[in-house]
């Protein structure tokens, strides 16, 4: 697999799992 889409992939991963836990990231951060 390229190591492009892969971090392409993890990236969208990353993002999805964060909108998923957006309230609590944001009491962790801060924000």
């Amino acid at each position: 697999m390229n190591s492009y889409l892969k971090t392409a992939l993890v990236a969208i991963v990353a993002v999805a799992v964060v909108m998923r836990v957006d309230p609590l990231k944001k009491i962790v951060i801060g924000g």
